[in-house]
């Protein structure tokens, strides 16, 4: 049973390791005329694996069997292969290619399929789950692939709850565009980035295996780095330069990943537009720092904001303070270690970005680093506007209170008052990154 998932399976664990599990189970003869009882497995292949020797469990539907339907012997094998993964400590992927729910189960087939919920909420934040969708995810199979840590759909899959009968209601893209899924590539894409991803994560919530050796020099230099655009800054420090970027599609306002640093594993996320914090910025942001703790991954803070951005799309007023509540009790709650560098820290905008005062472990500021209640202009402008309409010379009064005002809500200002740790050179930027978290990780 299950040539071709075996093949895709095969596509992602190292060549030969893949190895089977309850493969002989066959389907509740609840009509014998439709089910082939030679069909061993009942539509869904399990077993275990190693993806770069690293044990995984994997199941994935056989579109071949009953159109991969969902049962209930499907959710006896996958709950059993959830079961031994939560037991050793392993992550688990679910590939999932069917039609929904096998109708002839009737109403007690439909309720088992509440025992893989159950499943994937213990295994949450124990150890990683990865869904991957291939054609067809409807139903409740669209509930069972979006409750992973991490979503994968093949760019021309459709996703959805409740079919209207409109493609273009579950296009793959636009499924990626609205943060459902985290990445939308094709098949063999698809393979070698979850590849990259159990490379970045932890095999469980113990996390005592995210320290990899790297040929990578730790003081290697970053100079210029203040000038650069965050995710380019990202890069830069990162150990041989690679950034596993996560959710890209979905509000490319904030950019978020893992990165090596001497070999350690470390979430960042970054604002890329500072003028525009949305609700759906802070949503992106929560979801992935939430991921962090849970697996005891330290997180970098690339503050750079402006202002905060109430977006008529995104939900107004309402939905944006909903949407920094929710961030500021997931980031103030945080366990792992964090650290924060400042890039642009202007208003409230700047200060929920991983200042101290909300929770974060050290600050860093390059001399550069922008920082005040909002840009010295509109200060002035608001906070003077009486004296404009009567001085002599507006440019020269402008000029001296900007002058001022940056004085006062300087870098070295917050560094005095202890809001700062330290402003480096930023040509070391990487070398006090790697220090800072070295010493950060016996956080308790």
């Amino acid at each position: 049973m299950g040539k071709k998932i075996l093949d895709i399976i095969n596509s992602i664990v190292d060549e030969k390791s893949f190895i089977e599990l309850n493969g002989s189970v066959v389907s509740k003869p609840l009509n014998p005329n439709k089910v082939n009882r030679e069909d061993k497995g009942d539509g869904v292949l399990t077993g275990y694996c190693r993806i770069k020797d690293k044990l995984v469990f994997v199941y994935g539907q056989d579109e071949s069997v009953l159109s991969g339907s969902l049962s209930t012997m499907q959710s006896k094998k996958i709950v059993s292969l959830y079961e031994k993964a939560i037991e050793v400590g392993a992550p688990i992927i679910g590939i999932y290619d069917n039609s929904g729910f096998r109708l002839d189960e009737g109403i007690c087939g439909m309720y088992s399929l509440g025992n893989i919920l159950k499943a994937q909420g213990r295994a949450s934040g124990i150890i990683p789950q990865i869904s991957i969708v291939l054609k067809n995810c409807g139903g409740i199979s669209a509930i069972l692939a979006r409750s992973a840590d991490f979503l994968f759909i093949e760019e021309k899959a459709n996703l959805f709850l409740l079919s209207s009968g409109s493609e273009k209601d579950s296009k793959a893209s636009e499924v990626a565009e609205e943060g459902i899924c985290d990445f939308c590539a094709s098949e063999s894409e698809i393979a070698s980035k979850v590849v990259g991803l159990l490379d970045m994560i932890p095999q469980n919530c113990d996390n005592s295996e995210m320290y990899v050796e790297t040929v990578d020099d730790l003081n290697r230099q970053t100079p210029s780095i203040s000038s650069k655009e965050p995710r380019d800054m990202i890069v830069d420090i990162a150990d041989n330069n690679i950034y596993y970027e996560v959710s890209k599609e979905f509000c490319m306002k904030v950019t978020s990943g893992f990165i090596k640093l001497n070999g350690q594993t470390i979430g960042v996320y970054s604002v890329l537009k500072p003028d525009k914090v949305c609700p759906h910025a802070f949503k992106k942001m929560t979801r992935f720092i939430k991921f962090c703790n849970l697996f005891k991954i330290p997180v970098l803070t690339i503050a750079n904001a402006e202002n905060l951005h109430a977006c008529k799309e995104g939900g107004g007023d309402a939905a944006l303070i909903d949407a920094i509540r929710e961030y500021l009790l997931c980031y103030s709650q945080m366990s792992s270690p964090k650290v924060t560098l400042v890039k642009k820290a202007y208003g409230v905008a700047g200060m929920l970005l991983g200042s101290k005062t909300i929770g974060s472990d050290v600050v860093f500021a390059y001399d550069n680093s922008e920082t005040g209640i909002m840009d010295e202009k509109s200060m002035i402008e608001m906070q003077y506007e009486l004296e404009l309409k009567s001085v002599g010379d507006k440019n020269q009064f402008i000029n001296d209170k900007t002058a001022e005002i940056k004085n006062r809500d300087s870098v070295y200002s917050l560094a005095g008052e202890g809001y700062i740790d330290d402003i480096i050179d930023e040509s070391q930027t990487r070398q006090m990154l790697i220090s800072v978290f070295e010493m950060l990780y016996t956080k308790m």
